[in-house]
């Protein structure tokens, strides 16, 4: 009864503001009653209703450190002003400098953090007498240290082999990484596009060398590093590095500080634009509703203006129906299913409570179901316009304990795409070891991988 009487109100109040235009013109005057009825029917149709959604809270991330990582080679000079840098000075005993004086470069890697955490610095040290694997040997500091600690680290070679390849250049369309695996050439693609566009780098002066190691549990091939190359000179101007975990998504981590975890979280689909992003939002939806009907008593079907307004707590991004939609981290789908407004919905666990969202699909991929495990740029759905969608896009979400996620926010990250304090032996030792391999020859290259498994 409220709703019509609500009804009424609106229609009467639209009557009082068109009674000048229905006195001016005679058409209007000699209107049939019929046609009145019609315009009474038009206005009712017209009616909005305001509603407001309740969304989830936003998740609060703590501001993370930043990791600042070098790699390259020193001779003693060098390697002295950067433990002097570092404040990590020499221990006497623990490395003999007049070793390595008949080399022309010493290979090391060092990462330190700001605010400080810790910082480290690794020396790789040649093969020497009977003993084939080379070692690292790796200094530590922490802001309660008053000097650095060392330790050594042996490179396994137990563990499977590397494979290195070169491309021709940096462009997919061009055919430039066609010997890429097919697996891995979303991430590639993306990562070399941000290495060209960031670098300010020009057409055809740079290649990627990529280092490939074997997984044995897909069967596939995943990514050691990917490194940035002039190719007039092989001089080496940036890197990805790929770091594995246990029970989290890895990530890469970049020699010139580039942000590569947040882009490829930023990119499950192509798309020809981003209609709308996170922030207040207010939609209108047209829907077919049933009301009672006055005289009659018997139930009608009129059509009605509904006005949502909310947060929006996704990224949707404008693409045409039918355009793959990719996982953007390794995870395993715990949702893949028709789910109210969000039309058909896939929803991947990519541990420690992280969820990805991928809404309004017009298809799930052949092998996407509940349990299925997903690999990062691997397709899962296909773009469509299902639940409450005004056209073809695919609404993206992140969220961490059932809270949304603003991915464009520069200050905040999530837990993974930061370096930790443990896990900096093993990014380090990757890094002397994409030194090594390519002088090593095919032999040790096939012997050497496993320097972050430990």
């Amino acid at each position: 009864m409220k709703f019509n009487t609500a009804l009424l109100a609106s229609l009467l109040l639209g009557l009082c503001l068109h009674a000048p235009a229905m006195g001016n013109t005679k058409a209007q005057k000699t209107a049939s009653p019929a046609a009145s009825k019609g315009k009474k029917v038009a206005k009712a149709q017209k009616v909005t209703t305001v509603r407001k959604a309740a969304g989830p809270a936003a998740a609060q991330l703590a501001k993370s450190h930043e990791s600042q990582i070098q790699a390259g080679c020193l001779d003693a000079q060098g390697l002295a002003q950067l433990h002097e840098r570092m404040q990590m000075p020499l221990e006497p005993g623990a490395l003999s400098l007049q070793s390595q004086e008949r080399a022309a470069c010493w290979p090391y890697s060092a990462v330190m953090t700001r605010p400080l955490v810790r910082d480290g610095l690794a020396l790789l040290l040649a093969p020497e007498g009977e003993r084939s694997q080379p070692e690292a040997l790796i200094y530590f500091r922490s802001p309660s240290d008053a000097a650095a600690s060392p330790m050594r680290w042996t490179y396994p070679s137990d563990q499977g082999g590397l494979r290195q390849l070169s491309t021709a250049g940096l462009r997919a369309d061009d055919g430039d990484l066609q010997d890429v695996p097919a697996h891995l050439l979303w991430e590639v693609e993306l990562i070399a596009r941000m290495m060209g566009q960031a670098l300010k780098l020009s057409p055809g002066t740079h290649h990627l060398r990529l280092t490939l190691a074997a997984d044995p549990a897909s069967g596939l091939e995943k990514i050691y590093a990917i490194e940035l190359l002039e190719s007039a000179t092989s001089a080496p101007v940036e890197a990805a590095i790929w770091l594995e975990r246990q029970g989290m998504p890895g990530a890469y981590f970049s020699l010139q500080g580039l942000d590569y975890e947040r882009m490829l979280w930023q990119s499950p689909v192509q798309f020809s634009r981003i209609s709308r992003g996170v922030g207040p939002s207010a939609v209108t939806i047209r829907r077919k509703v049933t009301v009672k009907s006055r005289k009659q008593g018997k139930p009608r079907t009129v059509v009605r203006t509904f006005r949502v307004k909310g947060q929006h707590i996704g990224i949707d991004f404008a693409a045409p129906t039918g355009t793959p939609v990719v996982a953007v981290a390794d995870g395993e789908v715990i949702h893949a299913d028709f789910n109210g407004g969000y039309g058909k919905l896939i929803i991947i666990d990519h541990g420690q409570g992280h969820h990805t969202y991928y809404a309004h699909l017009s298809a799930y991929a052949s092998d996407i179901r509940p349990g299925t495990p997903v690999r990062r740029g691997e397709t899962i759905g296909l773009v469509g316009s299902t639940g409450f969608s005004t056209g073809p896009h695919l609404h993206y979400e992140i969220r961490k304990q059932g809270q949304y996620i603003d991915p464009t926010l520069a200050h905040q990250k999530l837990q993974f795409w930061s370096l930790t304090e443990e896990e900096q032996p093993a990014l380090l030792a990757r890094l002397l070891m994409l030194q090594w391999a390519p002088k090593s020859g095919p032999a040790l290259i096939e012997a050497s991988r496993g320097a972050s498994a430990q």
